[in-house]
């Protein structure tokens, strides 16, 4: 049982994960990072965020750990 409540409590943690560098990354892009990015490349990241934050919050609400940490490693 203890192990069940860790997997649970890590995979809510990488959920968590998921969701803040999405929200980090829509600021930053245009705003911080800006000038180290090519702006060619900011509309596809952009698109990229957009359709993991609904995924997030549709298809991904109950993901398991690794899908969670898989999409962060790809965006």
């Amino acid at each position: 049982m203890k192990m069940s409540d860790q997997i649970m409590v890590e995979t809510l943690e990488r959920k968590n994960d998921l969701e803040a560098y999405i929200y980090n990354m829509r600021d930053e892009i245009t705003s911080t990072l800006r000038e180290y990015v090519h702006q060619d490349t900011v509309p596809d990241f952009l698109k990229s965020l957009e359709e993991n934050e609904a995924w997030l919050y549709d298809d991904g609400a109950n993901a398991k750990k690794n899908d969670y940490v898989s999409r962060i490693q790809k965006l």
